[in-house]
C-alpha cells in the first residue's frame, strides 16, 4: 500500500523538485511543502474516493416494522462506519416485495414499514484521518496518480503561478474524469423467484 510519502514525492517530481545530482528529493526547498502535505492528502483522498474502488459490503436482515401505522418508510441500520451509500441490492425479497420497497439517500437507506428480506449494501466507509507522511492510503492505485497532479496544484496555487496553477489543475480535473469512467458490474448471483 500507498503511502503519503509516496504521493509526496511523485508530486515534487511533478513540480521539478528533485535534486539533479543525486536523483532524489531536495530536502532544502521542499520543506514547506512537506509540512502540509498530510493535511492537503486526506482532502485529496476524501475528494477522490468516491472514484476509486475502496468499497465494503454487508449484509443487513430486516423485518417488518409495524410499530408506527402512519410512517410508510424506515431507517435501516447501517454500520458505523458508512460514509456514502452506493448499492443496494435486494437479495431475499418478500412475498409482497415491489420495486418500491426501499429508498437510497446519501448515507441512509429506507424501507418500506411491511418489507422483509435481506439488504446487500455497498457503500464507501469514512476514510481514517491522514496526519503524516507515514500514513498508509485506503485509496486504490488510480485515486493515488490523481491525487500527486491535484497536491501539485495545492502547492503551486498560494505561489500565484497562474500557468502552473492551471496545467495543474487541468490534469488534477482529466484525472478525475477518467475515474468516473465507470468500470463494468462485478458479477452477482441472482435467484430466480418465479421457478420458471
Amino acid at each position: 500500500m500507498a503511502t503519503v510519502k509516496d504521493i509526496f514525492d511523485r508530486t515534487i517530481a511533478l513540480l521539478d523538485e528533485i535534486s539533479p545530482d543525486t536523483g532524489n528529493v531536495d530536502i532544502s526547498s521542499t520543506a514547506g511543502f512537506e509540512a502540509r502535505a498530510p493535511y492537503l492528502v486526506d482532502i485529496l483522498q476524501q475528494e477522490v474516493a468516491r472514484f476509486g474502488r475502496y468499497r465494503k459490503t454487508t449484509d443487513i436482515t430486516v423485518t417488518a416494522n409495524t410499530d408506527d401505522p402512519t410512517s410508510a418508510y424506515v431507517a435501516v441500520a447501517l454500520p458505523d462506519d458508512v460514509n456514502y451509500v452506493e448499492k443496494v441490492i435486494v437479495l431475499v425479497p418478500p412475498d409482497n416485495y415491489y420495486r418500491k420497497s426501499f429508498m437510497i439517500e446519501e448515507d441512509a437507506v429506507y424501507v418500506t414499514t411491511m418489507f422483509e428480506g435481506v439488504l446487500r449494501v455497498t457503500y464507501i466507509p469514512e476514510l481514517p484521518a491522514i496526519t503524516s507522511l507515514d500514513d498508509v492510503l485506503v485509496v486504490d492505485s488510480i485515486c493515488q496518480v490523481a491525487m500527486a497532479w491535484g497536491l501539485a496544484k495545492m502547492f503551486v496555487a498560494p505561489e500565484g503561478n497562474d500557468v502552473l496553477t492551471a496545467f495543474f489543475t487541468n490534469e488534477f480535473e482529466k484525472q478525475k474524469m477518467l475515474l468516473t469512467q465507470r468500470k463494468p458490474a462485478s458479477w452477482e448471483r441472482v435467484s430466480h423467484t418465479y421457478n420458471i
